[in-house]
């Protein structure tokens, strides 16, 4: 449990660098749900109902910060972490 509160933490303060950075950066995150998705052939709107989120939500996040727990829900569904979301260091070829 202390390794997922850590890594949430961090995620969380990953979050907050991308807010006063810019909207721009905030799109990363968004792309690299896209490109996951896409690997996985989940189009966005299945994956926002697998992640129990509402319809259009990952699409905001082009312009607007995700919650955490959204955030938790999607990479759940995707297979990565958070720090995978935020970082488009993962590239989950599997698929479910």
């Amino acid at each position: 449990m202390l390794v997922g509160t850590c890594i949430l933490g961090y995620s969380l303060k990953i979050v907050k660098h991308l807010e006063r950075n810019g909207i721009r950066k905030m799109s990363i995150i968004f792309d690299n749900i896209k490109r996951l998705s896409a690997q996985q052939l989940i189009s966005i709107h299945s994956l926002e109902k697998q992640a129990g989120i509402g319809n259009g939500v990952i699409r905001r996040w082009e312009t607007s910060s995700p919650t955490v727990a959204n955030l938790e829900s999607v990479a759940d569904v995707l297979g990565v972490s958070i720090t995978d979301l935020l970082s488009g260091n993962a590239d989950n070829t599997e698929g479910r």
